[in-house]
């Protein structure tokens, strides 16, 4: 029995694959012997699915926010669902097995559930697109409502520099049996991450992993740069107390994403400040790509986009203030007078201390 654990990294598709997953458990056990257990998993938030946030958080992780799960009877319920399920492989998956501060401990209680061989499949961003991808979803979620920040901070170094993230699974998985995938649409097996997943699925097992993927592209949408910063000016200006406001917010500004379009912002750093930010992880992506990939650093800008990001440099800040402040009466009148939200005493913030 395979044991195949899908770690993250967060903000690469991580929602998609565990939506497929998850809706797909029965017949990927009667179709592959492959068991998605439900043992150990819940759903966050809103989404539908589940993934194991139950079983990773039975452990100490490198962020702030901790959970009090059993982890007795979570492996003892997951050893019990194994039993009778009888599979060829299980798949875990949850972003916050990147988040652990100890994978050994992790590991000693999977050698209690009789696996042959452990797999790990990680997809990894490049360091710029992954913060900016962050912090919209943190604003998204009204998890965070502060300014973009340029600057790392230690847990997100714990992160994203991804030799150190890689060290902490090499202590008991062989190298060979850790998958990493660069999250790139652009390469990524059919352009898009189901696809890959399944792929590499496939490779592992020995058998070819071919369910319908066309439904899961959009599990967990990403606002636009403008929406981000209507949905932070909107948490700065009124009392969100609640998560369904934040979520009938956030469903109005993706709505509008969709029916106006993204507007021409399309980053948060200026060129100056993307080169100074992946300089940060140059030597650690240097390393990652020569020993993992046996090729030149592939998270560097490309000549495009150099010559894309300098035209952004150059849109005028009125212009993006313009936008935003439309944006936001409309999710004013639309959105916040319906329920009634208070508004907080309004201290005007210049665009340019947001961004």
């Amino acid at each position: 029995m395979k044991l195949i654990l899908h770690i993250g990294v967060p903000k690469t598709g991580t929602s998609a694959i565990q939506l497929f997953l998850w809706e797909n458990r029965n017949l990927l056990l009667k179709k592959h012997a492959i068991l998605y257990p439900e043992s150990g998993s819940f759903n966050v938030y809103i989404y539908p699915y589940k993934a194991h946030y139950k079983i990773a958080y039975s452990f100490p992780t490198i962020v702030s926010i901790q959970a009090s799960f059993k982890k007795e009877e979570i492996f003892s319920s997951l050893s019990e669902e194994i039993r009778l399920s009888k599979p060829k492989a299980v798949i875990l998956s949850c972003e916050t097995f990147s988040l652990l501060k100890k994978t050994e401990d992790l590991y000693n209680s999977l050698k209690g559930l009789d696996f042959e061989d452990i797999y790990v499949v990680v997809y990894l961003r490049r360091q710029d697109l992954w913060f900016e991808s962050s912090y919209k979803q943190v604003i998204k979620t009204g998890e965070y409502s502060g300014p973009f920040n340029k600057i790392p901070n230690a847990t997100h170094m714990e992160v994203i520099d991804y030799n150190r993230l890689l060290a902490k699974w090499t202590t008991f998985v062989p190298p060979k049996n850790i998958y990493i995938k660069i999250y790139d649409r652009r390469i990524l097996y059919k352009n898009n991450v189901i696809d890959d997943f399944c792929l590499v699925l496939s490779d592992i097992l020995k058998d070819k992993v071919d369910l319908k993927t066309e439904n899961y592209k959009t599990a967990n949408p990403s606002f636009s740069h403008l929406s981000a910063l209507v949905k932070l000016r909107v948490c700065q200006n009124y009392v969100i107390t609640s998560a369904r406001e934040h979520v009938e917010i956030s469903n109005y500004l993706l709505t509008l994403d969709k029916e106006e379009g993204s507007g021409p912002l399309k980053t948060f750093f200026t060129l100056e400040e993307r080169i100074e930010f992946l300089e940060r992880f140059r030597e650690s992506n240097e390393r990652l790509f020569r020993e993992w990939f046996n090729s030149e650093n592939k998270f560097v800008l490309t000549p495009e986009e150099i010559e894309f990001y300098k035209e952004q440099d150059k849109i005028p800040k009125d212009e993006i203030e313009r936008l935003v402040e439309e944006r936001y009466q409309k999710v004013v009148e639309n959105v916040i007078k319906k329920f009634e939200a208070k508004p907080k005493v309004y201290i005007p913030v210049e665009l340019s201390k947001l961004v």
